[in-house]
């Protein structure tokens, strides 16, 4: 009797297990095709800046949802860093930095240094253009 019982036992233990372990796996392959979706928008809107600023700006903000409710924070980052390109090409000044300082802010919290560098290298370039001073705002 006590060998049915602690069979039984580890039967319901294992079924446990395994709904656990389906359900992690599904939560892994749901957030990887977040990514996927995620970089392919990112993809998407790097290529249309030049003649879509507008396009690029609503794909990159599609992104940046996506990466919010994700929690991927280095979609979010080059989504925002997308935003501000498609604005710095339509002249935007104000808002490109707007972008930049948050894109900044978000490659800073996840180490990315690669990111912060392009960030700021992009930010004195709109501060040198524009002899330190930018329309609308200051510096």
């Amino acid at each position: 009797m006590k060998k049915k019982l602690l069979s039984l036992f580890l039967l319901f233990i294992g079924f446990g297990f395994s709904a656990y372990s389906q359900s992690t796996v599904k939560q892994a392959v749901e957030k990887e095709a977040d990514t996927v979706l995620i970089n392919s928008l990112l993809q998407q809107s790097k290529e249309s800046l030049t003649e879509s600023p507008d396009k690029a700006i609503a794909l990159a903000q599609q992104a940046k949802d996506l990466s919010k409710k994700a929690n991927f924070k280095k979609g979010k980052a080059y989504a925002l860093k997308n935003i501000g390109l498609a604005n710095y090409y339509k002249g935007n000044y104000v808002e490109t930095l707007q972008n930049w300082e948050e894109s900044l802010k978000t490659f800073e919290q996840i180490n990315d240094e690669t990111g912060v560098a392009n960030i700021l290298n992009n930010m004195a370039a709109i501060y040198g253009e524009q002899g330190g001073c930018v329309v609308g705002g200051s510096v």
